[in-house]
């Protein structure tokens, strides 16, 4: 589930997104430093290992970069990267 929306606004100060799903919750927030550029923060509470359906606990952070190429009135080309940190700690299994 994301709350928030794709469609660009001109010019766009910032834009707030929160998702929730597997593997965890994530609150993020972009600034628009021009009508080409946005750069951010994203943080992230993990209940499990993205890929798996193993379950963890941890944190993420990190910083959202995005730089529209080209656009146009139908289509759009931007890179989108986004470096950051996880931490996790692996959940105990018991066995019997």
């Amino acid at each position: 589930m994301v709350v928030g929306h794709g469609r660009d606004r001109q010019p766009r100060p910032r834009r707030d997104r929160f998702e929730l799903g597997w593997p965890g919750i994530s609150f993020s927030y972009l600034h628009g430093t021009s009508d080409r550029t946005d750069v951010g923060a994203r943080f992230d509470l993990l209940y499990g290992f993205e890929n798996t359906t193993h379950t963890a606990f941890g944190a993420g952070v990190d910083v959202p970069f995005r730089l529209v190429v080209n656009r146009s009135n139908k289509v759009s080309v931007a890179l989108h990267i986004d470096p950051g940190l996880r931490s996790t700690r692996a959940t105990a299994r018991r066995t019997s």
